[in-house]
């Protein structure tokens, strides 16, 4: 290797005329089902192509999120893969496709793109699942300062609020700090259908906006119509598959429409302040200290009852005509107090999942183990999951 010598002025000038690159961090969310991983494979994949013939003669297939789905053309079924297997993408349906959270980095133009993937919402696990896989966003989210917008996906026409709708909307606005409004945007998928609009969605989502006083509505101004079916064709044809004239053109409509509103999305972006990530950690903090009180809370609640209650029967005694002066000296009032005792050791837990349930500890958003039986004391493995046990 040949090591040329640069003048100092000209390495400083280059050095000078470097641009930093500007990092856009992107939280994707949304219902099982609603096509999260599509939407985000389709989101690099119109960034990248203006047009769908200029991403069919690409060599190169941009597959963030390994995906499957089942072809039928003509009664025969054709199974269409993209990308890599993932251990942490699940292919069974009714299952949230996507286990845990996870970031996909790509460049465009002079910025890092950060789109973080997020398990979906109401998976056949139930709500307690729902609310672990929270904690878990939690958990990751404290690797950023800041995000700069936050994407709620979203199915059009859906005009009956459902339990499941509201416990999604309701879940999601729960666990972001009220500073985090300007920066959300909802997009629509799979809305070739309605005309690239939200459909019946946008009535019974502001409905619920409203009764959640939140202060944000979805308008023109921060909502974006998709369709997912033009990255499922492209796949179609990098697996193969032929197509009529006819065919690719009515899908190279759709493709420029969905390069279309992703562009305006990722303007709009780009022009949002970021959401400082602590203000949301902080929030959930919070309401961690707030439910962890509520234990040692109703214990003083009680300590103070009972006090109140020997006291009171201490003065009835006092009341009583027939008590003489020794009597009243020989009354005495036994009341109760609280000690916190620490133990000489940590209480270690079983840590399988069959004997443990999940909660979030500290302002990371770890997790620990806890309300399963006593095993062992451990005073040095550091890896091992404790908590801490107090005595009356």
């Amino acid at each position: 290797m040949i090591y040329i010598e640069c003048q100092h002025d000209i390495l400083s000038a280059e050095l000078s005329n470097l641009r930093a690159w500007k990092e856009k961090n992107i939280l994707i969310l949304g219902e099982t089902g609603v096509g999260k991983s599509t939407w985000i494979n389709g989101f690099i994949n119109y960034l990248y192509y203006d047009g769908l013939e200029e991403a069919m003669n690409a060599k190169e297939f941009q597959v963030l999120i390994p995906s499957s789905f089942t072809f039928t053309q003509d009664g025969e079924e054709t199974k269409i893969m993209v990308g890599e297997s993932d251990t942490n993408e699940n292919m069974e349906e009714g299952e949230s496709a996507t286990k845990d959270p996870r970031s996909y980095v790509f460049n465009v133009g002079g910025d890092i793109v950060r789109l973080i993937d997020t398990p979906g919402i109401g998976a056949s696990e139930g709500i307690e699942q729902d609310r672990k896989n929270f904690d878990n966003i939690l958990s990751h989210l404290t690797y950023y300062e800041e995000i700069h917008a936050v994407c709620i996906l979203l199915k059009p026409n859906n005009s009956r609020l459902t339990v499941m709708f509201r416990f999604c909307i309701q879940e999601l606005l729960a666990h972001l700090h009220s500073s985090a409004k300007d920066n959300i945007v909802f997009c629509f998928t799979n809305a070739r259908a309605t005309f690239y609009q939200p459909g019946d969605t946008l009535p019974t989502l502001n409905r619920e906006l409203r009764n959640k006083q939140v202060g944000i509505q979805a308008t023109p101004s921060n909502y974006f119509c998709f369709d997912n079916e033009p990255f499922r064709f492209l796949a179609c044809v990098k697996n193969g598959v032929e197509f009529s004239q006819e065919e690719i053109d009515a899908y190279a409509k759709s493709w420029n429409k969905s390069v279309e509103q992703t562009k305006k999305l990722f303007e709009h972006i780009s022009s949002l302040g970021p959401h400082q990530i602590r203000n949301t950690l902080s929030l959930n903090e919070s309401r961690r200290i707030i439910l962890a009180m509520s234990k040692p809370m109703a214990e003083v609640t009680k300590t103070i009852q009972q006090n109140v209650h020997e006291g009171n029967e201490v003065m009835k005694q006092i009341d009583l005509d027939d008590r003489d002066m020794d009597s009243l000296k020989a009354m005495k009032f036994s009341g109760f107090d609280l000690k916190r005792v620490e133990l000489e050791h940590p209480r270690t837990v079983c840590a399988d999942s069959k004997c443990v349930r999940y909660v979030p500890v500290g302002a990371s958003g770890s997790l620990v183990t806890g309300d399963s039986p006593l095993l062992a004391y451990a005073t040095t493995h550091p890896a091992l999951s404790t908590r801490q046990q107090s005595q009356q």
